[in-house]
Parts: C-alpha cells; sequence; structure tokens
C-alpha cells in the first residue's frame, strides 16, 4: 500500500513521518499548509523511528515560517 512520507526535521535530527492514504485524503488540503500539527504513534522498528499520523490540523497566526538553516 503506497504511502507519503514526509519528514520532520531540526538542528537535533529527523523524524520520519509516514502518512496513509486513507490519512492523506482525509487532510490534503492541510497538508499543504506550511506550518502543522500533526498527531500519531511512534513506531519503532528495525533500529528506526517513525511517527505514524492520525490526525493534521493547521497552525494559524504564526505567519511566515523561518527560513531552513543550512547546517553544512
Amino acid at each position: 500500500m503506497p504511502f507519503v512520507d514526509n519528514t520532520l526535521e531540526d538542528e537535533f535530527g529527523h523524524i520520519p513521518c509516514v502518512v496513509w492514504p486513507q490519512v492523506y485524503r482525509r487532510y490534503r488540503a492541510l497538508i499543504k499548509g506550511p506550518v502543522l500539527l500533526a498527531r500519531g504513534t511512534v513506531s519503532r522498528r528495525d533500529g528506526t523511528m517513525n511517527v505514524v499520523v492520525r490526525h493534521v490540523e493547521a497552525v494559524r497566526g504564526v505567519g511566515q515560517p523561518p527560513r531552513s538553516k543550512d547546517w553544512g
């Protein structure tokens, strides 16, 4: 079954976020927003950690998100 794989990332590391098709269809319009609150379940398998997203909310009133910083 295909899924969307996005990643939360900051200066401390990253956590892949898995969005299954039925969740993506439900929140499709919100997922395109610049700042989101994603809720789900942490899945640890074969030494990796993912967040399996079950709910998405738009975060309003944040304005334009800061530009990403190049740590390289």
